[in-house]
């Protein structure tokens, strides 16, 4: 049983993907180098703090003065290997090196997906593995380390196509529901723009063979559009527990119309076609030194390092002439024809504004709220690496060598290398002249490549070289091609746990101390970035997440409207969000240093004076600075309470502060309103005395509960409506799926 596994096809799969993987980002592995950008600024913090948490994180206080945490979609909490984070946390924190294995344990699963769709496509092993490297280790996918999401998704949809597409050839349709499944619980990682990428990518790949059944019997037409239904439905049910808060907290963040303009940022430049054989064309970014950075390529005028990773996506020069030889000789097959189209598709949508194409699908729903469509390049991939794998098997074709074929798709890629190779492009591209040299130098390296490369296709067309001796030099030779290219990229010398702010988050002990409140009893936040008279940071953005400390200020592209209040002035905003430490400039040391604030509000209050008033003027009066915001609540609507002169006798004491709850006891003299300095959302219930009482919109965007005189005990808590919808529809989605596959693969449907 054991030498059967270990012969088997899936095993070699396994110890090829592993090895690749761990030549390809060995020096992560062993702790030399470590990734960098968003993963250190964004991924980590919220990862660590979601492994960190007990239970469900449903609300952060350590950004932005409070915020959804859970609801955010890209946090991927029920994604289910984010949850193996879990697993590592030491000394309350997740080692950066935890996060950095799970990501590169993708690029496993992506190229094991990706053999098994190949052989589910009846791609021969050889032909399979190289489908998978190149799919997996395309600068797609390598320079997309810096959003980990996405990598998670397009490292199962191989997975989610090869189980769909048996659903197609056998006929049964439980497999469709198996493979929403499978797409169902690989969105979960969170990333809307990609979903809605590989729904359109599903949505082409079914109409490839849904045309085929209508032709031949091969298929069964209305099983197949079964399939294809259960895989998006059940899929969808599966995510709506992430949909329907995300959903919420979208509607209440602050969303500028994104306009034709916005949408088409990081459109690809039709000359980057290029770079399918010469991927330094336009310059590189490397993690090892940003300072060194080459990319020169401007965008709508605009130059920035990140379109160099939103904008690159080569394969290898390999993949890329035998796909385009299984196009030559076989357009007449419907899978050809299939993957071909996908790949058209998703290379002119990738255009952007530098084509029509994206202009017919602009006004579709959902289109036009994502910028960077390159982003679709994943469709070129994937397309041209299954159709590579099709075009090695083609070589061994015993009724024709293809010799023509063979010579027109190698010429291609050369032709084009040499066009580079020759300098000529180089005035109208305006290629810096320190670049140039490196640029032709790459080009021979491709030449040299293709040539090889076509020389042990042409010998093994024409029987020389057995499939073990030429699959093996290809894959050796392409994946040493794509480990020049990529390499380096995430190779950041800069540990984000070791090194000392601002390369990481390690700050002195001394200051870690003051800086973290001592929950429930010292509760106060801390204001660390300064823009005027300098800008400065005197800690890493979302340093509140890593080191529980509660921060004004974060990095998190979706904001609440109301994230802060509109004051009269900097200090009486600093007071009310209860901040006891502000950054400022030290004018005798010329030198910023953190400044306490002794009038801040404290985290909760007692007001007996209310003012009410609409949304619409809500800000002008909290910026007039006329009322006494310690004293007086104001309303945007019509409350059930009138002021009460008397000055309240008050007495506030939190018993307890966590993430999704706060419970405070306070003994008041007059009725009245507790406020807290704490952000309004609608997903906050609360009790008073054991009793349900609404939580009020007040001072622009805090809470407040209202109190009778006396003793009260006030219970404040998270509790979702939106989350406790979409959890019951996903748990009924998961267990009806589950039972259905049971019961569909026992009755053969």
């Amino acid at each position: 049983m054991l030498m059967k596994i270990i012969k088997s096809d899936y095993f070699l799969a396994i110890l090829i993907s592993l090895i690749t993987t761990a030549i390809f980002f060995w020096a992560n592995i062993i702790g030399d180098a470590f990734f960098w950008e968003d993963i250190v600024e964004y991924v980590y913090p919220f990862q660590n703090f979601a492994a960190t948490s007990d239970g469900i994180p449903f609300w952060n206080p350590f950004t932005f003065n409070g915020m959804p945490f859970f609801a955010d979609i890209q946090t991927g909490f029920f994604y289910p290997l984010n949850r193996l984070l879990d697993l590592f946390v030491s000394d309350g924190k997740l080692p950066f090196a935890a996060l950095q294995l799970v990501i590169i344990l993708h690029f496993v699963i992506s190229q094991f997906n990706t053999f098994y769709l190949s052989r589910k496509l009846g791609i021969s092993k050889y032909g399979s593995l190289l489908a998978g490297i190149g799919y997996s280790f395309s600068m797609l996918m390598i320079c997309h380390t810096i959003h980990p999401m996405i990598i998670y998704q397009l490292a199962w949809l191989p997975l989610v196509i090869g189980v769909l597409y048996s659903a197609f050839t056998k006929g049964k349709i439980y497999l469709g529901v198996l493979s929403g499944l499978i797409l169902g619980l690989s969105i979960l990682a969170g990333h809307p723009q990609s979903i809605l990428y590989e729904f359109i990518f599903i949505g082409l790949f079914s109409l490839g063979f849904l045309f085929k059944s209508f032709k031949s019997d091969e298929m069964n037409t209305p099983k197949l559009v079964v399939s294809t239904i259960l895989t998006f439905i059940i899929a969808y049910g599966l995510f709506t527990v992430q949909l329907l808060p995300a959903q919420e907290l979208a509607d209440l963040s602050q969303r500028s119309e994104i306009s034709y303009e916005k949408a088409t940022e990081g459109s690809l430049h039709f000359k980057q076609a290029l770079t399918t054989v010469v991927p330094n064309l336009f310059g590189t970014v490397t993690g090892n030194d940003l300072r060194s950075a080459s990319f020169y390529l401007p965008f709508e005028g605009v130059q920035g390092i990140h379109y160099y990773w939103e904008t690159s996506f080569y394969f290898g020069a390999i993949i890329f002439a035998l796909g385009l030889f299984t196009i030559l000789v076989g357009y007449k097959d419907i899978k050809v024809i299939t993957f071909a189209v996908i790949a058209l598709f998703g290379f002119l949508f990738s255009l952007g504004s530098n084509s029509f194409f994206f202009d017919i699908f602009y006004n579709l729903p959902y289109i036009n709220t994502f910028r960077m469509p390159a982003r679709m390049m994943f469709f070129v991939t994937l397309g041209f690496s299954l159709l590579a794998g099709m075009g090695f098997d083609l070589l061994f074709d015993k009724s024709k060598k293809y010799r023509k074929e063979l010579i027109i798709a190698f010429s291609i890629p050369l032709l084009m290398t040499l066009l580079v190779s020759s300098g000529s492009l180089f005035e109208s591209f305006n290629t810096p002249q320190l670049l140039q040299e490196g640029i032709s130098s790459r080009a021979i390296g491709t030449i040299v490549i293709l040539l090889l490369a076509f020389g042990i296709a042409f010998f093994t067309s024409n029987k020389v070289l057995k499939a073990t001796v030429s699959g093996s030099l290809l894959i050796i030779i392409l994946f040493f091609d794509l480990y020049t290219v990529g390499g380096d990229f995430n190779k950041s010398p800069q540990n984000p746990i070791e090194d000392q702010i601002p390369n990481g988050y390690k700050m002195p002990q001394e200051f870690k101390k003051a800086f973290t409140p001592n929950l429930p009893d010292d509760i106060f936040r801390v204001n660390m970035r300064l823009y005027q008279p300098v800008r400065y940071m005197a800690m890493k953005r979302n340093q509140g997440m890593v080191d529980n400390i509660m921060l004004i200020e974060g990095y998190n592209p979706l904001l609440l409207q109301r994230v802060s209040p509109p004051m009269a002035n900097i200090d009486l905003s600093m007071d009310i969000l209860n901040v006891r430490y502000s950054v400022g400039i030290d004018r005798n040391l010329n030198a910023p240093r953190f400044f306490e604030n002794m009038d801040r509000f404290g985290n909760a209050w007692f007001v007996n004076k209310v003012l009410e008033t609409d949304s619409t003027n809500i800000k002008s009066i909290m910026e007039s600075g006329e009322y006494d915001l310690k004293k007086t609540a104001i309303f945007e609507k019509k409350v059930d309470f009138k002021s009460i002169e008397e000055e309240p006798n008050t007495k506030i004491k939190c018993i307890s502060y966590e993430n999704n709850r706060i419970e405070y006891k306070i003994s008041n003299s007059t009725d009245g309103f507790l406020v807290l300095s704490e952000i309004y959302y609608p997903s906050w219930r609360a009790e008073v005395n054991k009793k349900e009482s609404e939580v009020h919109l007040v001072d622009y965007c805090f809470r407040a509960i209202k109190l009778k005189k006396g003793e009260n005990h006030v219970v404040v808590e998270y509790d979702s409506d939106t989350y406790n919808t979409g959890f019951i529809i996903s748990i009924i989605t998961l267990l009806l799926s589950i039972v259905s596959i049971t019961i569909l693969r026992k009755y053969e449907i």
